[in-house]
């Protein structure tokens, strides 16, 4: 039997060791997962039957699955999709860190460390429970493995309309990650024409199904949002206050009015919304006078410390880099970190923004040693270096970033 045990560790140690702690991690935020909001059954409620926008493959899914979408079995569902998530980020480090370079194989540990006891990386999909943001980054992360194929990699524009149909905000979430990979092997694989042409056609089908979704799906809603309501009630018996589903009533329907503010989507030219959204943007500027300044605080001090390490590596990379192009690439790593504070406008999730932002972060770092890429390789020989007999600072550094202030997530 021992030996048995031990020749499952050896050969899938890593993998074990991994998914362990994120389990744990995730039975930390049982209260989470327990008390769950009422108002996140409903995005695994609606599907096409309803019409064909956001948020609705997921209930799409669901509705294959079964005919009694209770409270229960959503639950239930809810949890294999985290814990298949968590599996196959397992596998996927597992599989970076056995064929890594040797030489690089430490400071790959390193970032392992950080990244899987990080609040603001695996952990806050347990912690924001029942939201579709886990979605979003299973499609992210099979594109990006679909992307080291030769066949399969077509399929990558696919799945970035596929992410948009999960969710709306996938363009300035998880599909940063994709595309960055993307665009880095169009830059380094140029005798390759296809990665250039899988770059451009993400990028243009993501762009499109998301004004599709914003601008032109409303206007083909196949019920109306009272009888949406019903269908949901009817199937599953979760009964949803009015507040609860009022932000489909604003998202899917032009006809729904925001109260008080005299505004209506009913026959508005596209530059009329996109004005209106412009105003809306600007609108949610007053809202930072009224949050928990302390969790801000918090929040940016933790998301600026992350920031530097991050930034610190590509800077480096950028100063080894070859060419220009190669140069540009990482260049937009780090402006890949700017759609956090960007994103905070457009949105009150604040601490889910700053998770998004930082798994994109590591999902570049951990592509680059899958990659073996040169000036990657050179940028972690400098830092390896310059921390060597100062081992102190990267433990004071990883137990800030893996303690995070945890009333940053309180806004």
């Amino acid at each position: 039997m021992k030996t048995k045990v031990s020749k499952i560790f050896s050969c899938f140690g890593y993998e074990l060791g991994i998914f362990i702690v994120f389990c744990v991690q995730a039975f930390l935020n049982r209260e989470m997962i327990i008390n769950m909001e009422n108002d996140f059954y409903s995005y695994y409620l609606i599907d096409y039957s309803m019409g064909i926008n956001a948020r609705m493959l997921v209930g799409s899914v669901v509705n294959l699955l079964t005919d009694n979408p209770t409270a229960a079995w959503l639950k239930g569902f809810m949890i294999a999709v985290l814990v298949l998530a968590m599996l196959g980020v397992a596998i996927l480090i597992g599989q970076v860190i056995r064929n890594v370079k040797e030489e690089y194989k430490k400071p790959l540990f390193v970032f392992v460390l950080f990244f899987v006891f990080g609040t603001f990386t695996m952990y806050g999909f347990s912690r924001y429970f029942g939201l579709l943001d886990v979605h979003m980054f299973i499609v992210a992360l099979v594109s990006v493995i679909c992307l080291q194929n030769k066949y399969l990699r077509w399929f990558v524009p696919l799945l970035s309309v596929v992410g948009v149909m999960v969710y709306f905000s996938y363009i300035y979430a998880f599909f940063i990650a994709v595309i960055g990979a993307a665009f880095y092997y169009a830059v380094n694989r140029k005798e390759d024409k296809s990665y250039l042409i899988i770059f451009l056609l993400s990028a243009i089908l993501c762009v499109a199904a998301t004004a599709y979704c914003a601008f032109e799906a409303p206007d083909h809603m196949f019920v109306t949002f009272e009888e949406m309501w019903n269908i949901m009630e009817q199937k599953s018996g979760i009964k949803f206050e009015y507040e609860e589903l009022r932000p489909f009533e604003l998202f899917y329907y032009r006809s729904a009015s925001d109260e008080g503010t005299g505004y209506s989507f009913s026959n508005m030219t596209t530059a009329e919304m996109l004005n209106l959204v412009i105003m809306a943007i600007l609108g949610q500027l007053p809202e930072f006078r009224t949050v928990n300044y302390d969790g801000i605080i918090s929040l940016v001090a933790i998301f600026a410390v992350i920031a530097a390490g991050f930034l610190t590596v590509w800077i480096l990379c950028i100063k080894n880099s070859e060419t220009k192009l190669q140069k540009f690439v990482f260049a937009c790593f780090i402006l890949a970190m700017l759609v956090i504070p960007v994103s905070w406008l457009i949105s009150t999730d604040y601490s889910r923004m700053v998770q998004t932002g930082v798994l994109n972060q590591f999902v570049f770092v951990f592509f680059m040693f899958a990659a073996k890429d040169k000036a990657f390789e050179k940028a972690i020989d400098t830092l390896k270096s310059f921390f060597k007999n100062k081992e102190i600072l990267l433990v004071i550094y990883f137990l800030i970033c893996a303690s995070c202030f945890q009333k940053g997530w309180t806004v």
